[in-house]
């Protein structure tokens, strides 16, 4: 366990990104990856809340986990992170 406390990055802005800060493109995704386990579920006919148990147990990332990656390797500030998990709601 560290206590070192996390570096956020804020966008500075110039000219050629019209002030925004950023440069470029990176996908924010959420990742499930079908293996028997879940398929099998999904064929009878399970209930969402056993299906994302299910997932959960397999290869499944989560939207706003891959988005504290980014935030946490600087490559997305704190201010789009919300922005991109509260467009989920």
């Amino acid at each position: 366990k560290t206590d070192a406390v996390p570096t956020y990055y804020r966008g500075k802005g110039c000219g050629l990104c019209l002030g925004v800060g950023y440069r470029g493109r990176i996908a924010a995704y959420e990742l499930l990856v079908v293996g028997e386990e879940l398929r099998a579920a999904i064929g009878t006919g399970a209930p969402p809340s056993e299906l994302k148990k299910t997932a959960e147990k397999g290869t499944y990332l989560p939207m706003h986990e891959y988005t504290a990656f980014l935030l946490a390797q600087g490559k997305t500030t704190p201010m789009e992170a919300l922005r991109i998990l509260m467009q989920r709601e």
